[in-house]
């Protein structure tokens, strides 16, 4: 589990961290009566995922490319995980939502065989912004500046979307039927509630583990319309295959928000020193 991470402040705006950077205000405008919008109150998270099925225990990665390889080319990549994160992290995400818009930022990580049949590892970024409108979501894509990609979509059950669906599934209509209100009714005898390390935050968990399989979950139990949003899950088989994780780092439900996150123009990026 990542380092705990202080709630923020009162009075403190929450923007980008240093590994992205938005368009300033004089690039984003030349009107001289220009003025960034105020700040905005909403939901910020810092999470992460992770996994077994690009990345081993023991931290290596498998690549195959008959066309330039022969064999196929096992190496340990170097990736700038921050420090904490689990060893097979395959992606990182920020999430800042206000209202019925939010903005997703993620990077993950792809490997490749170059020319001598060494294993490169790449970082790939995203950039997703979210509207949510009489039971539905939109995701418009962006890169550059420019709209890659635009879908909308259905918020009902066993439903997938470009943007982890746990950010998506968060809303006060649909409160009363969230996953952990239904696991209170169902498994209260494998319930725990407790303050989350990493964020700070009131969660409840429950231990879901059944025969040969581990598992568990943990829900932001906190009041306010974020109530039942998923904190934390995990499992993997009783010999340490078919892992898989989910944790959040930062978790802010009445954040104050940097209003120029929401200026759907202007441009955000990779900042050029990210790990």
């Amino acid at each position: 589990m990542a380092t705990p991470a202080a709630l923020a402040a009162p009075d403190k705006v929450e923007s980008l961290p240093p590994e992205w950077r938005m368009e300033s205000d004089d690039d984003y405008s030349y009107d001289a009566d220009y003025a960034p919008p105020p700040p905005v109150k909403g939901l910020v998270v810092h999470g992460y995922v992770a996994d077994d099925s690009i990345v081993g225990e023991d931290g290596t990665v498998s690549v195959t490319s008959p066309e330039t390889c022969p064999a196929p080319v096992t190496f340990i990549p170097a990736r700038g995980i921050p420090q904490g994160y689990p060893e097979r992290t395959t992606g990182e995400y920020w999430f800042y939502r206000s209202g019925d818009q939010a903005l997703y930022l993620s990077r993950r990580w792809v490997y490749e065989v170059d020319s001598t049949c060494q294993g490169v590892a790449q970082e790939v970024s995203r950039i997703v912004r979210i509207v949510w409108f009489n039971g539905s979501a939109t995701f418009i894509e962006e890169k550059g500046g420019d709209v890659t990609d635009l879908s909308t979509e259905k918020i009902v059950e066993d439903e997938t979307y470009p943007v982890p669906s746990w950010l998506v599934k968060i809303d006060d209509a649909e409160l009363l039927g969230n996953q952990q209100s239904r696991l209170v009714r169902k498994s209260p005898s494998r319930m725990t509630r407790a303050r989350d390390e990493a964020t700070g935050v009131l969660q409840t968990c429950f231990e879901l583990s059944e025969a040969f399989i581990l598992w568990n979950e943990c829900y932001y139990s906190g009041n306010g319309p974020w109530r039942g949003y998923l904190l934390a899950a995990g499992s993997q088989d009783d010999a340490g295959g078919n892992y898989s994780e989910t944790g959040t780092v930062k978790f802010l439900p009445s954040a104050r928000i940097d209003g120029r996150l929401f200026e759907w123009d202007r441009e955000i990026e990779r900042s050029a020193a990210a790990p």
